[in-house]
């Protein structure tokens, strides 16, 4: 597919809407670091498919959107409450000031939400054709709600008092990451359907009970748990710097093993599993 023509908006000035308005194909505007002036005037320009912000401290309000609009990255310091976003859009960016309820506001058709790093709000409400989510830092609410059809959720947040499970996840989930400094719950009731789970942070828990489809498992940071009980369907493990246990039995399908290179077994391991990529490229921490 064709990536739209991207231009640089300096000012909105009368010489860069002729330019816009010239070109037939999908355009992208990127709006650079000094912009400052309101952009209502182009809700009328068909050709617009992307706004994307460089500005860091643009805050003006934005009352209406390009009419085709379909992906939406807003200014790092934006803080006005979203309001009559396109039906078209289908991939939204908020700004890591963003913390404004999103009830009732987002497209119906959208399928990407990335929530920045002060966004706490409830998530009850999302659009059920969203397929990605994204969470950020200060997020402390639940995931018990989210739409049927998502496909991958991540959730980053470093809020210490986070208390919820991640036991009713949508059994359409595919990829789940967790890079949660402080979460350190169990995980044995994940979506049946899920292939990929990334966990970063201190967890450090047993992962005895994880879905018979995972394909690839990545237990990093303080993970140091036995792992004698992952389901024959992972194929690639990448395990922590400290992890040290005994490993008696690895994955039936496993072809790829990172291991920190102090790992006691390490040389035997290689040895007694040639048919397995074992390597030490692990990041200490």
């Amino acid at each position: 597919m064709e990536l739209a023509k991207r231009i640089s908006i300096f000012k909105l000035s009368k010489k860069e809407l002729e330019f816009i308005k010239k070109h037939t194909e999908d355009v992208t505007l990127v709006f650079q670091y000094h912009f400052n002036k309101l952009i209502d005037i182009l809700a009328d320009y068909t050709n617009i498919t992307e706004l994307i912000f460089l500005v860091n401290d643009y805050d003006l309000p934005i009352n209406s959107y390009p009419q085709n609009l379909k992906s939406l990255n807003l200014p790092h310091k934006y803080n006005q409450q979203l309001v009559n976003l396109p039906p078209s859009l289908t991939s939204l960016r908020l700004n890591d000031y963003y913390n404004y309820p999103l009830t009732g506001i987002l497209p119906l058709g959208l399928k990407i939400l990335y929530l920045g790093e002060q966004f706490n709000q409830p998530l009850d409400d999302l659009p059920s054709g969203l397929q990605e989510l994204s969470i950020g830092r200060d997020f402390n609410h639940s995931l018990d709600n989210l739409p049927q059809n998502l496909l991958l959720l991540k959730i980053t947040s470093d809020n210490k008092y986070y208390n919820y499970s991640f036991n009713n996840l949508p059994n359409s989930l595919q990829k789940l990451i967790i890079g949660m400094l402080y979460f350190n719950d169990t995980l044995d009731q994940l979506p049946q359907g899920l292939l990929e789970l990334e966990i970063f942070g201190r967890y450090n828990q047993p992962l005895d009970n994880l879905p018979n489809n995972l394909y690839k498992l990545y237990a990093e940071y303080c993970f140091n748990q036995n792992i004698d009980m992952l389901p024959d369907s992972i194929k690639i493990l990448k395990l922590s710097c400290r992890f040290n246990k005994q490993i008696n039995k690895l994955p039936a399908n496993l072809t790829k093993l990172y291991l920190p290179s102090k790992y006691k077994d390490f040389s035997l391991l290689q040895k007694n599993n040639p048919q397995i990529y074992i390597t030490d490229d692990v990041t200490y921490y």
